[in-house]
């Protein structure tokens, strides 16, 4: 637009990249995420923290305004923080994680790993009523939670199997068909 100087929306993107980029480097199991829009003379990001545990949360929210005083201070355009939710990591369930596990070897042998989850998923408040877990199926480029999105039809089906075993193994029927397998 012609009210603005032709870089100060460059400026702004480049502060937002300093302060996204800035060398602190998050436990393995974190992650991140960002995304950014530009308006006319203005940028803003998204800064997304995710990990099962408060007390990183809490680290990198305050590393997240420390750096957001510094590119403040350092100007020549205003930086600020308007958080827009937060949330608390639930706890999945040990035994469904395990059912997970057992049955992803049955239908994935050596092909399956753990993750850690601290995402904002329905998980959050299906686990405040009832036990809890989830699975993970690879997508192409290891994008998930966007449109360019894409599972191969064969992880799908294998990522199926393994939450319909799961589940049968944590059901009344798979108790009862572990049972009669001790007893033989």
């Amino acid at each position: 637009a012609g009210e603005r100087p032709p870089d100060s929306g460059s400026i702004a993107l480049q502060k937002g990249a300093r302060v996204a980029l800035h060398d602190q480097r998050p436990p393995r199991e974190a992650e991140i995420s960002l995304g950014d829009y530009v308006f006319s003379g203005r940028a803003e990001m998204q800064v997304q923290f995710r990990d099962t545990d408060t007390a990183n949360l809490a680290r990198f929210e305050e590393a997240l305004h420390a750096l957001v005083a510094e590119a403040q201070r350092a100007g020549p355009c205003d930086v600020a923080i308007a958080p827009i939710s937060k949330s608390e990591p639930a706890q999945m369930d040990a035994g469904f994680q395990r059912a997970i596990e057992n049955a992803a070897e049955r239908h994935a042998p050596g092909l399956h790993m753990r993750m850690p989850s601290g995402a904002g998923h329905d998980a959050i408040y299906v686990a405040r009523v009832t036990p809890t877990a989830m699975i993970f199926i690879p997508c192409k480029d290891g994008i998930s939670h966007n449109e360019l999105e894409d599972a191969r039809p064969e992880h799908v089906e294998a990522g199926a199997n393994v939450l319909l075993h799961a589940v049968l193994a944590r059901s009344l029927y798979g108790r009862r068909t572990q049972n009669l397998a001790s007893r033989f």
